[in-house]
């Protein structure tokens, strides 16, 4: 007749050995998963005419739902319009918010090249994105008339190449044009321009 108590250690032991195991295979299976990075734009940005060329400072959300650390080197911006017309914007660093302060604007921050994201995190950061182009007259050359725009956000990986890219719509209406214009011919002007943008799925 066999021992009640010796099957009941001996299946206790298996278990242990069993669920030991299988969290062994799984911790290896979280160390040794790839880097799973995606980028949102927090439903708007806020645009800006510094002394020199346009700014925009974009509120992001960094997520990596992967297990092991990643990398983002670099960001790209583009505008594009209806007429495929297209302004490439810089990263430039983390933007800070003094529109609090009188007479003063949004401002560089700290510089961020490259940004870590690690494993199972998400991150929220204000990036400032500038275009130094300008015209004779010393005005940006980016124009805003009402209608329809591109914004497309590239994330640069650490070989140089775009790892992700994620495209938004921007509507300028008549009175956002109104106010960019204001701010564009008006270089001592620090206020930012808020704007929303959607998604495209």
């Amino acid at each position: 007749m066999s021992d009640p108590t010796l099957i009941a250690g001996l299946v206790g032991a298996g278990g242990s050995i069993i669920g030991a195991l299988g969290g062994t295979f799984l911790g290896y299976q979280l160390n040794n998963s790839k880097p799973d990075i995606d980028i949102y734009i927090d439903n708007k940005v806020f645009m800006y005419y510094p002394t020199v060329g346009f700014s925009v400072y974009v509120p992001l959300t960094i997520i990596n739902e992967g297990g092991k650390t990643g990398t983002i080197k670099d960001f790209e911006l583009k505008i594009i319009s209806a007429t495929k017309q297209v302004w490439s914007l810089a990263f430039q660093d983390f933007g800070i918010d003094n529109t609090d302060q009188v007479g003063t604007g949004w401002g560089k921050g700290k510089d961020a090249h490259p940004i870590v994201v690690h494993g199972k995190t998400g991150t929220q950061h204000l990036l400032r994105f500038q275009n130094f182009s300008k015209l004779n007259s010393g005005k940006s050359e980016i124009n805003l008339p009402a209608g329809e725009y591109e914004l497309v956000i590239d994330a640069i990986n650490r070989k140089g190449k775009v790892g992700l890219s994620k495209k938004h719509i921007v509507k300028i209406s008549g009175m956002d044009q109104e106010m960019l214009d204001m701010l564009r011919n008006d270089p001592k002007n620090f206020k930012t321009y808020e704007v929303n943008v959607a998604a495209v799925t």
